[in-house]
């Protein structure tokens, strides 16, 4: 081989390496990570790595590249200290040239990882550890690939290109000319000449002049680029992708090149806990991305930890946004920290360059202020300037953590984890329109918990125990971090209720509740102008939540045709009348949404959210149908305007006298435009007749105001409960209920906030879900195969009953009505319920039938099903003998 042909040798180091930790030795593959070799996963004492090699030394100088280490590292070469390095996210290379022998060398590795415990050397919040210890554990080792090279005249560290230049990192070992000679694939030809001396150099050559088509989610155009780089009496030949696109906020809007884009992104937090480490192979990342465009995604953020070359370059080849967030969460100040983040940030950006995927950024997630002013600034000027895209410095908002309250970031973020009645609220309230205009994201929220089989986890993975599901704090560090951790006590859990009995059919439940929600709650979104995207929480289930898209085994939970249908370029919303009413004064009034008396009018307002083409003068179908396929209306207009991209506009406005029934029917409204397309139920009942009831009522709290009209046969109570009352209606439990109960009253309890009866405030949508169970009052009353929760819109409470409590007080569970499934800790509970105490019978519900939360209607008068279920109990206590 000629002299100028020269070019660097690469040795693998990967392999079979010899690990020791705690006096055990072990062997360890590399890339890999050494938690897989020992039972104790929440220390962060020392790991020895070890390894033999051959060399032939032919060259002048030798560098030792490490992709990853976990996290702390000190590193010898046959005896010989050769360097360190800490940071467990970014590349590093060390000049070993002085300590290689020829023919046989022993390279040693000493490695600490981030630990839980405040006494040791690394705690994990003084370090960037990001939330890896939160839903997997902290993990030692040589993660990423390692290899030698030899070279004489340079050592190239990394090149990259952004489609506007060519950027070589280089040690210059030999001053002297350099050239370069490549191509870009259907371009063109690559030229470039330079005079460098020794020392750290860069070398950057302009692309402006090659006509690149841009990148985009629609049409992922990526280039690819060859070169070959000559010195002295060496060549290096390189291969890389490049690509070209324009990205920054502007306005309200996040513009990519120069188009307006609606971010949908799922949550990434990089666990995989068959790996530890995030690192997973090709396939298992394309069945992610694919799956997530399927569903309509067009993003991921990677949520506190650095995804793979490999990771970032798919989400390149398919066109998904990335949204990075720098690995810095629940800090603890201190000098230590800011000297670590001041290093590692500029470090883990290296690896983001030269990714057109790559569109958002954000400096760490739900900080405080601990961490001062000045860092926050100097890093989001620094990330904002090696990236050049949009970067906030918190997701989440500081305002909202107890953070700072001046942000230094180019858009908003917030993290609005809310029952879907009282999500719109929120976003009225932080939307004012005296703050400075800019996007505004979710960069995370709308989790949505269903419900797990462990056993099935179990089986997949052949393990008679998971790591995870332990109790044991050593082996599942879980346990030392979060406090309401279940897991290891799911057998005993279970053991009793139905959920093994029904779980198939308790699944289902539990994801159609789940899809219910995340529908509204991105359809709500969706409504707001201000609102430019948002991240779903999460990709996958991990330990701690089950609010995965994708179950433990990488099974997605929704069907991907209706997913998409609210989660989309172009997406159809609802919205209703505005109202106003009087109570001392002018209130807002919300309407009902979902449910509604035969024979009323059925109003709604249908809004095209649109960051597809723009649309003109589309036509839209409208029709309402039951199950059945029976159509009741049916209608095609043409939308009255041009539906520009990046707007939100009224497409119609529907407008249609609802049939009358006599038992409850379900219908559904579809309505299609252009190629959006959604559906929404419309829950019908028979207006209740309540003059036939009489009844007693007290009312402690308000929640009967209004009751007479509607039942005029209702008479208030005093202070006591006069003889020969048959049935009493009540808010409270108080000791005379209690005493009419025993003596053989009928009471129907609606228990707010009151604890009278056993109770405690829960969720209704999140981590939970609601399952009818077998009772009379459920007769008639149709369950739809989706969207049935929105039946309780109007209705879900903030509280459920305790039945194992309530019967230490006397009370029977004599049959649950509505039960309340907890999909993270397996507790059950109930909204509604029939119960025996002493010779009387009571029905308690901690339903909200008079609404009054966020978009719920106040008033038992005007919430349709909350009245339609009150007079059905009321019936039915009248009727038992």
């Amino acid at each position: 081989m000629k002299k100028t042909e020269k070019e660097p040798a690469f040795l693998d180091l990967g392999g079979v390496w010899q690990a020791e930790y705690g006096g055990e030795s072990f062997r360890a593959a590399v890339p890999g990570v050494l938690e897989s070799g020992v039972r104790r996963k929440d220390l962060g004492g020392e790991f020895l790595l070890r390894r033999r090699f051959a060399l032939k030394k032919i060259y002048r100088r030798y560098f030792l590249r490490c992709e990853a280490v976990s996290y702390w590292c000190e590193i010898s070469l046959n005896g010989r200290k050769v360097g360190s390095h800490e940071g467990m996210w970014d590349e590093f290379v060390l000049d070993v040239t002085e300590a290689l022998r020829e023919g046989e060398n022993e390279i040693l590795f000493r490695i600490a990882k981030p630990s839980y415990h405040s006494g040791d050397r690394f705690p994990l919040r003084r370090v960037l550890s990001g939330f890896i210890p939160d839903v997997c554990c902290t993990f030692a080792g040589i993660w990423g690939k390692i290899s030698l090279a030899g070279c004489d005249s340079f050592f190239l560290r990394r090149a990259y290109s952004d489609g506007r230049a060519l950027r070589l990192f280089l040690e210059v070992l030999e001053s002297g000319k350099f050239s370069l000679s490549g191509k870009i694939k259907g371009l063109g030809m690559l030229r470039g000449e330079w005079e460098l001396k020794k020392g750290t150099r860069e070398l950057t050559l302009p692309l402006d002049h090659f006509h690149m088509k841009k990148w985009s989610p629609a049409d992922p155009k990526r280039y690819g680029l060859e070169f070959v780089l000559k010195s002295g009496g060496q060549k290096e030949a390189r291969s890389l992708w490049c690509a070209r696109r324009d990205v920054c906020a502007r306005g309200g809007d996040l513009l990519l090149n120069g188009e307006p884009v609606y971010w949908r992104g799922a949550l990434h937090w990089g666990f995989y806990d068959d790996l530890l480490a995030p690192t997973p192979d090709e396939k298992t990342i394309r069945a992610e991305l694919e799956g997530l465009v399927k569903m309509g995604f067009n993003a991921v953020k990677h949520c506190l930890y650095v995804p793979s070359e490999k990771y970032l370059s798919l989400c390149d080849e398919l066109g998904v946004l990335c949204w990075v967030e720098l690995p810095l969460w629940l800090p603890e100040a201190s000098p230590e920290l800011e000297g670590r983040i001041r290093r590692e940030f500029p470090r883990i950006c290296e690896k983001f360059q030269g990714h057109p995927s790559v569109c958002l950024a954000t400096l760490g997630c739900e900080m405080n202020a601990s961490l001062r002013p000045e860092i926050l600034q100097e890093m989001y000027l620094k990330v904002r300037k090696a990236l050049q895209v949009p970067v906030t410095d918190n997701s989440g908002s500081g305002e909202c953590y107890n953070g700072l309250k001046v942000s230094y970031g180019d858009f908003f973020d917030y993290h609005f984890y809310g029952e879907p009645h009282n999500m719109e609220n929120l976003m009225e309230v932080f939307t004012p329109t005296w703050r400075n205009t800019k996007p505004w994201f979710f960069g995370e929220f709308c989790d949505a918990d269903t419900l797990r089989d462990i056993k099935t986890v179990r089986e997949a993975r052949k393990a008679a125990v998971l790591w995870w599901e332990k109790g044991d704090p050593e082996e599942n560090p879980l346990k030392l971090l979060k406090p309401d951790f279940y897991l290891d006590r799911f057998e005993e859990r279970v053991k009793g209720t139905d959920i093994r009995k029904n779980y198939a059919e308790l699944e289902k439940i539990s994801r159609d509740h789940a899809l219910t929600h995340r529908k509204a709650t991105l359809e709500e979104t969706r409504s707001f102008q201000e609102i430019s995207g948002y991240n779903v929480t999460a990709i996958r289930d991990v330990p701690i939540a089950t609010s995965g898209l994708a179950d433990d085994l990488g099974g997605w939970k929704y069907p991907p045709e209706v997913f998409s249908l609210f989660n989309s370029d172009a997406v159809l919303v609802p919205a209703w009348d505005l109202a106003r009413t009087w109570i001392s004064g002018d209130r807002v009034r919300s309407r009902e949404r979902y449910s509604f008396f035969g024979g009323e009018n059925y109003g709604l307002h249908i809004l095209l959210s649109n960051y597809g083409p723009d649309l003109r003068r589309e036509k839209l179908v409208l029709e309402l149908r039951d199950e059945k396929g029976r159509v009741y209306f049916w209608e095609e207009r043409l939308a009255p305007e041009i539906l520009k991209k990046g707007k939100l506009r009224e497409a119609a406005y529907l407008s249609v006298t609802l049939p009358e029934t006599r038992k409850p029917l379900d219908l559904t409204l579809h309505a299609r435009l252009g190629e959006a397309e959604n559906f929404w139920p419309v829950f019908l009942y028979p207006k209740p007749e309540g003059g036939k009831i009489s009844f007693l009522f007290r009312d402690h709290s308000g929640v009967f105001r209004g009751i007479e009209p509607l039942y005029p046969k209702a008479e208030a109570a005093g202070d006591s409960i006069p003889e020969g009352t048959r049935l009493l209606v009540t808010d409270q439990l108080d000791p005379e209920t209690k005493a009419f109960l025993k003596k053989g009253g009928k009471v129907f309890l609606l228990q707010d906030a009151d604890p009278g009866f056993p109770s405690s405030e829960v969720s209704f949508w999140r981590e939970s879900f609601a399952a009818r169970c077998p009772h009379p009052l459920w007769k008639d009353i149709p369950r739809r195969e989706l969207l049935e929760d929105l039946r309780y819109f109007s209705v879900a409470p903030e509280r459920a009953l305790d039945s194992r409590e309530a019967s230490r007080m006397g009370f029977r569970l004599k049959r649950p009505v509505l039960r309340r499934y907890g999909a993270r800790d397996w507790s059950l509970r109930e909204y509604l319920a029939e119960y025996e105490y002493g010779k009387g019978r009571l029905m308690a519900a901690t339903l909200r039938l008079a609404g009054g939360r966020g978009k719920q209607p106040e008033g038992l008068g005007r919430n349709v099903f909350g009245r339609y279920l009150f007079d059905k109990i009321l019936n039915y206590l009248t009727k038992l003998t």
